[in-house]
């Protein structure tokens, strides 16, 4: 009996095009060539190194996993964050402190630019009934 899970060619081509990434960037974001990307999504190269797979799966926000058919899940675990705490796995100490204080300072800005734009607090509503003032 044929197997239906989708192959690593229509997974990678799959997750590229959900990205809405060209060959070309993808290439570019897993530093490597866009034949390289060509030769995965058409076969010609059915597989990858353990290397190669992780530059894929980071460059496109999924998981190894998916890329290899274990899961449907097109995300990867725990979203953008995870990914970026994956990628520290090996960093130093000193790394990490960085980004960590670096993670911090954007969010402080995000969170002003988000209060910004939300724009000064309403008034309160007040709706006719029993608990309004009386207007006669």
């Amino acid at each position: 009996m044929p197997s239906t899970t989708p192959d690593f060619a229509t997974r990678l081509k799959q997750a590229r095009e959900h990205r809405k990434l060209t060959q070309a960037e993808l290439a570019a974001r897993a530093r490597l060539t866009p034949i390289q990307i060509s030769h995965f999504e058409t076969g010609v190269k059915p597989s990858a190194s353990a290397a190669t797979l992780v530059k894929l799966a980071n460059a496109l926000s999924v998981s190894v996993d998916y890329l290899l058919g274990r899961t449907a899940e097109v995300d990867a675990v725990g979203g953008p964050a995870a990914l970026v705490l994956r990628n520290l796995g090996t960093a130093s100490a000193e790394t990490i402190e960085t980004v960590a204080e670096i993670a911090k300072a954007l969010a402080t800005k995000d969170a002003a630019r988000r209060q910004a734009t939300a724009g000064p607090p309403r008034p309160p509503t007040i709706k006719p009934g029993k608990d309004s003032p009386d207007t006669r």
